[in-house]
Formats: C-alpha cells, structure tokens, sequence
C-alpha cells in the first residue's frame, strides 16, 4: 500500500504527477508539450492497479497543502482535477478493459515527431515505437467482450491511420526504422484481433450510458448539472437559433438558407488561399476592436490536414513538442464517390469559411493557445478543458461577428446562427446518446432535420457524438463564458470593456470553467 505523502511540497506533488502520467500517456503527453517520460509504463491490470494506488496517494497529499500565491491556487486546483479525473478513469470508467481505442492512442504517433531530427525526440519516438508491441499484447489481454461495434470500427480506422504513418516516413535513423517495421507487424496484428476475435461479437449499444456520462461530466469538466438540465439547455439554444434564422430566411425556410450559404464554397484547389485571407482578416478584426490583447508572434499556419485530423473540415493541431500551432484543412478525397465529394465541399462555404478564421485562428484556438502557452504555474501550460477550450473558441464566433458586422451582413449573421444551431444540436444529442435515449440512426435523423445537414454530414456528426461525450462543450461552454462576462459586467460597471474580461479570462490558460470562476473570485475579478 502506498502511504500519503503529507510532508511533500506542491512542487514534488507535480513532478510525482507528471512523471506518472507522462509514463502512462506519452503520445498525449507529447501533444499536450510535456517533456518526454523517462520509461513508458505498462498497461497490465496489475500496473494499473498501482498507478491507481499512486494517484490516490499523491491525491491524499494535496489535501494537505496550502496554496500561498494565485499561482499555487491554480497549480493545486488543476492538480486535484487531473488527479481526480485519472482515478476515476481507472476504478469507474476503466475504458482499458471496454475501448479498444484506449489503446490505438497509446501507439499513435504524430508524424511531425516521426520527422523530428531533434536528438531527444528521437529517443522518446525510440521508446515509444519499441513499446508497441508489449502494449498491444496487453491490450489483447485486457479487453474483454462484448465491445461496441462502433468503437471496433473506429479504432480499426486509426489503426490503419497509424500504420500508414509509419509505413510512409522516411523515419531518420535506422534503430527508428527497424523499430517501426515491429510496430507496423504488431499493429497488422491487432487490428486482425479485433476483427476476427471481437467484431464477430460487437453490439450495437454507443455511448458511454448514464452513470458514466455523469461521471464523465463530473471529473473531466467538473459539471454537477444533470443531463436532463443540459439538454433543455440545449433544446432551448436550437429553439433560439433556429428562430433567428427563420427570420432571417426568404420564405422562412432556414434549412433552404443554410443550404444556399454551403453551396457558395470556392473550388477545392482554392480553399487553403481563401481561409489564409480570412484568418490574416480576422486578427486585423481583433486589433481594430481591441476584443483581446494579440500577444502571438506570427499568423498559424493553413495547411492540408494530415490523415490523423481528417476527422472534420478544419481543426487546429496544437504545436506538442516539436512545431507550430496548424489549422488543418480536410479536402475531399479524390478517390470518394462524387456525390461524398460535392456534400463534403459545402462544409467550406465562403461564411464558413470566415467565421472557422474567428474559431480556430482569431481571437479563438490559436490565440488561446498562446495565452495557455504563457500561462501561471506549471500545469495550465500541459492541460485543458475542452468546455473553455471549445467554449472559447465558439463565443470567439460570436464576439468577432458581433464587432464587425453586427447586423449589416445578414449572411454572417445567418450562417453563425447555424454554427450555433450545430453546437446545440451536438448537446442535445450528445447528452441523449449517452444516456441512451437515442440510437445512431435517431440521432443522424436530429442533425438532418434540425441543424439542416446533408445525410453524409449528419452520419458523421452522429458518430462523432456517440465516440466523444466532448462535443456538448462548445455550446455549454460558450453560454458558461457569456453569463461570466455578464457577471463581470455588474462587477466592474465602468471599468469593464471587452478587452479586459477577454485578457482576464484568457490570462489562466483553460482550466475547467468551474476553476476559472474560483479563481477570479480569489483575486475579486468576479
């Protein structure tokens, strides 16, 4: 048994931490820029039963520490969520034995890293390509039956996602290179497991189910609301946009107008030129109207998405370890079927483009992630929660739209209020996918007629909801940041401008929203 550690400084607590979950998670690890483990840790139920024993000991600690700066506040408050969250990952959610993508993250490679010709890098790529095999053997232990088919299916596709990216580096080293062609043997072979050994007796159930979800809501985002709240939060935001877009619509039909504004997209060879221009616009937008201080060096970069982000249109890949902040662009695939083309191109409309320019680039996920990247204490710098992060990003939407063109470009406004009505329906749809009121096929049908998707997009965003509880964070954490920025507003009467909320917010990085209101509290910002 693991005794608590109640004489050990805040600082020891975090070196403890981040040396075990670095061991534990080193491709999240280096994505998220920490520093590479000194062993990758073992998976076996025996290991996870005493790294448990060691989050509970080092959670034991940290109650007995006493926060003396801001910075320490914000350091033990995210240290008790990350510590939370990975202990009741490992005793209640215990994907390990039920997720076979539990394990395709533990082996995926970012091929920036593969590229790498860093010496230290190298060495951790080294490390964790050699690991491959022992953890997919584990895996084959661990899981057990009956798995969902959908997580099968998934899993099965970034498996091969990972495979290709070792197949086609021109890895530096030979030790790599011989590493890989083990990692690649181990891959093939597991994904020939989960097809011949689970898939035969997948079920059809998706979701994480109610307990789990609430759970999940509990300790990765700190919500205590219930989701029977959550989703009239959400049916309320769809009723609301769905209403403005009716009135902006000719004959009333919105899903006519939403259409008619995907179907204006330049041709696929002009995207990436178009989107650079809007995102060079949107921070001309943001210093015009001085929305947020830009502290970022130079413009993100706009390129074709690597096929491990090809999971939506555009995305932003934080930097990791070894490079820039990208916005990946999703082009259609030349070898899908036309029509898949055609419906996949109207995700980059001229306005969508625009306003993905305000939500990935300026003032959203680019930007916050500078201000993460400068963030007090150790830990805000490493780790996020998707409802700031997200939530940012959308309000991000709002604030740009709402500064430049407030209501003289009824296209913008239109096609935001879309956006918004998608993130809704994401919600309400998200909270009734993993509770089980719905199947895939109910939720597919919500996205078609409520957000106004083609069947292709709808199929997609279905799945997406049912594989990543997450997705209810952007409009639950946009409503969240827009009743601070009120709350700040009564606060601060005359004092209050844009400016100075967004530089407050942004200035902790994005820990969970519940964190961030304690903490401006402390320091009576709020």
């Amino acid at each position: 048994m693991v005794a608590p550690r109640s004489a050990t400084t805040l600082a020891d607590l975090i070196d403890d931490f981040l040396a075990e979950y670095t061991a534990a998670h080193p491709a999240q690890a280096a994505a998220l820029g920490l520093p590479p483990p000194a062993s990758i840790g073992e998976h076996s139920p025996a290991a996870l039963i005493a790294r448990l024993a060691r989050y509970r000991a080092l959670a034991a600690a940290l109650h007995h520490i006493t926060p003396q700066t801001i910075d320490e506040q914000l350091d033990c408050e995210l240290l008790r969520w990350q510590l939370e969250w990975a202990i009741w990952q490992l005793g209640q959610w215990q994907p390990q034995r039920h997720d076979p993508r539990y394990y395709v993250g533990l082996v995926f490679l970012d091929p920036r890293r593969a590229r790498s010709t860093d010496a230290v890098e190298q060495e951790a790529v080294l490390a964790e390509l050699r690991a491959i095999p022992g953890l997919l053997e584990t895996a084959r232990a661990n899981l057990r039956r009956p798995l969902s088919r959908l997580d099968i299916e998934e899993a099965l596709i970034a498996l091969q996602l990972n495979a290709t990216t070792l197949s086609h580096e021109h890895l530096p080293t030979r030790e790599l290179r011989s590493a890989a062609r083990a990692a690649l043997t181990s891959l093939a072979a597991f994904s020939h497991f989960l097809q011949v050994e689970h898939l035969p007796a997948a079920v059809d159930e998706v979701g994480l189910g109610r307990e789990h979800f609430i759970g999940w809501l509990r300790f990765a985002e700190q919500i205590n609301l219930a989701p029977e709240r959550l989703r009239a939060l959400g049916e309320a935001e769809i009723r609301r946009q769905q209403d403005l877009l009716t009135a902006l619509a000719p004959n009333r039909d919105y899903r006519h107008l939403l259409r008619a504004l995907a179907a204006d997209h330049p041709p696929s060879e002009q995207i990436l030129d178009e989107l650079r221009a809007a995102i060079a616009h949107a921070r001309n937008l943001v210093a015009r109207h001085a929305l947020v201080s830009l502290i970022d060096a130079e413009l993100p970069l706009a390129t074709v998405a690597p096929p491990f982000a090809r999971w939506a249109t555009l995305s932003l890949i934080p930097p990791g370890r070894t490079g820039r902040a990208e916005i990946a662009v999703s082009l259609p695939d030349p070898t899908w079927p036309t029509g898949e083309q055609a419906a996949w191109l109207r995700g980059f409309g001229r306005t969508a483009l625009t306003i993905a320019a305000f939500h990935e680039a300026y003032p959203g996920h680019y930007l916050h992630l500078t201000y993460i990247a400068h963030a007090p204490g150790r830990l805000a710098r490493h780790f996020w929660s998707s409802c700031h992060l997200e939530g940012w990003a959308h309000y991000s939407e709002q604030i740009a739209l709402a500064a430049e063109f407030g209501e003289r470009n009824p296209h913008l406004l239109a096609a935001v209020a879309g956006e918004a009505l998608l993130r809704a329906c994401r919600l309400v749809v998200g909270v009734e996918l993993h509770t089980g009121a719905i199947d895939l096929a109910t939720a597919t049908e919500r996205f078609r007629d409520e957000a106004g998707l083609d069947p292709l997009l709808a199929q997609r965003e279905a799945r997406r909801s049912a594989l990543d509880p997450a997705v209810i964070c952007y409009t639950l954490g946009r409503l969240t940041i827009e009743r601070l920025g009120e709350r700040m507003r009564q606060r601060w009467k005359e004092t209050f401008s844009l400016q100075r909320f967004h530089d407050t917010l942004l200035s902790f990085g994005a820990p969970p929203l519940p964190v961030l209101n304690r903490l401006l509290k402390t320091v009576d910002m709020l």
